[in-house]
């Protein structure tokens, strides 16, 4: 047998080939293993590649191929390789293409190029986490491989400017080994590995929701964790920027402040069990318009806000705290942004709502709550 060629290495199997004899044979014996610990295995006759699986990792293998004729066996062809968790041996043509492609068109070599550095991961959710790396000077592309590797790892190929992946479709609180290594002039370079460990199965945080809404501040609530050690509460602005905080596990209620009027959030509150963190709960909100309180006199008080573009009107709504149903209203037309209430008791709190009117439907309510005979105050 002429040409006996080691084609892929992965961490637990070799694959390899050959030219076949000009001579018919009638099988082949294929003996393999460490020095001194061989096995065996009978080829068909047809045969010209085997891959050898379930094979120990950063072990050097001994591979000799019997051809077998009708008289006797000629001498071996004798292999030695290796499969490493450092190294990978194999070439690879320019980034296009599949990894079939790959392993199929280029033959094996076994080269040093540099590593990539700073490689991390985080866990991003109970099924995915996400690695990220600093790029190597001239690397064309990188391999991204995964898995518990139990033969069944999983690659990516990646383009030249990538520096971060994110790997989905991971089962929770599972282990995952994770190599990167730099594709430099069709040949990969070694690979970096880590490992980490999926969040576990918290399930998403259960009865997010928006207890109070005004104009600069949102209090929101959910439902207690039992296995929780924390929460944590992200909110996003509509231009992306986003704050996070994190509590206490015996807090079930936040006020977010600061943030700015008549503008869309996304709030998202996930469980923290120790180092690990849940799938979140997510809360879509948008603040009210903001909303003056100004005192006229003992019996009567002005109310100011700012227009709303779009607006078809505003429902100005006020009563007293021991009220009880929806009060006194009135509705005003789009050009309103001033309201004098009249005819109130001195030194009693009402409440004072505005919520403004599209074609489409509501906005959120606004509200201060004043007592009659205070100073001024806004929200």
């Amino acid at each position: 047998v002429s040409s006996l060629r080691l084609v892929q290495a992965g961490y637990f199997s070799l694959s390899i080939e050959w030219d076949q004899p000009s001579t018919p044979v009638q099988g082949y014996r294929l003996t393999y293993g460490p020095r001194g610990r061989l096995l065996e295995q009978s080829l068909p006759a047809d045969a010209s590649s085997v891959t050898l699986e379930s094979l120990q990792p950063d072990t050097e293998y001994v591979i000799n191929l019997y051809p077998l004729f009708s008289r006797n066996g000629a001498s071996p062809s004798v292999l030695n390789a290796q499969n490493r968790l450092d190294q990978y041996y194999e070439m690879v043509m320019p980034f296009s293409g599949t990894e079939n492609d790959i392993n199929r068109l280029f033959p094996m070599a076994s080269v040093s190029l540099e590593a990539v550095q700073q490689l991390t991961v985080e866990t991003v959710s109970e099924g995915s986490v996400r690695v990220k790396w600093r790029r190597v000077s001239g690397a064309q592309a990188y391999r991204l491989v995964w898995g518990p590797f139990t033969d069944a790892e999983q690659s990516r190929l990646l383009g030249a400017e990538s520096t971060f992946y994110t790997i989905d479709g991971l089962q929770p609180d599972e282990g995952v080994v994770i190599g990167v290594a730099p594709i430099v002039n069709q040949r990969v370079g070694e690979v970096v590995t880590l490992s980490s460990r999926t969040n576990p199965s918290t399930g998403a945080l259960s009865g997010l929701r928006a207890t109070e809404v005004l104009s600069q501040r949102i209090r929101i609530a959910w439902s207690s964790f039992s296995r929780a050690t924390g929460y944590k509460i992200v909110w996003r602005h509509e231009d992306g920027t986003e704050t996070t905080q994190t509590v206490a596990a015996d807090v079930s209620s936040y006020t977010i402040d600061g943030l700015r009027p008549n503008s869309a959030y996304t709030v998202q509150v996930s469980a923290l069990v120790g180092a690990r963190e849940g799938s979140p709960a997510v809360l879509s909100v948008r603040t009210g318009i903001s909303f003056v309180f100004s005192l006229a006199n003992a019996d009567s008080v002005r109310l100011s806000w700012a227009l709303l573009k779009g607006a078809t009107g505003y429902i100005l709504r006020w009563k007293e705290e021991t009220d009880v149903g929806r009060g006194l209203s009135v509705t005003l037309p789009p050009s309103s942004s001033s309201y004098l209430v009249t005819g109130l008791r001195l030194g009693r709190r009402y409440r004072f709502t505005i919520q403004p009117t599209f074609a489409g439907g509501v906005s959120p309510e606004t509200f201060v709550d004043e007592r009659t005979g205070n100073a001024p105050s806004s929200r």
